[in-house]
C-alpha cells in the first residue's frame, strides 16, 4: 500500500515537473512542439507578437518580435 501510495506522489511530481519546463522553455523561447498527438505530427508553434522587427527598430509603441528570434525557428523547422 505505502508503494502504491508513493508511485503515485511520484507520477504526479514527474507530470508537475514536465509541465514546469515546458512552460519555462516556452517563456524562454517563445515557442513550443506538439508532439504528442494521434497522427504522430511533429508541430512547431512560434509566438509572434506584434510586427516582426527588421533592421530598422520600431517605434516603442508598437509590439515587435525581433528576428533574430524567428529565423534560428523557421531554419530548425525547415531541418
Amino acid at each position: 500500500m505505502y508503494n502504491e501510495i508513493n508511485s503515485i506522489y511520484d507520477n504526479k511530481n514527474k507530470k508537475l515537473e514536465n509541465e514546469q519546463l515546458k512552460e519555462e522553455i516556452i517563456e524562454n523561447s517563445g515557442s513550443t512542439s506538439l508532439d504528442c498527438n494521434k497522427h504522430n505530427l511533429n508541430i512547431k508553434l512560434i509566438s509572434i507578437i506584434g510586427e516582426i522587427e527588421g533592421h530598422e527598430i520600431s517605434s516603442n509603441v508598437t509590439k515587435t518580435t525581433k528576428y533574430e528570434h524567428v529565423l534560428p525557428a523557421l531554419a530548425s523547422i525547415e531541418d
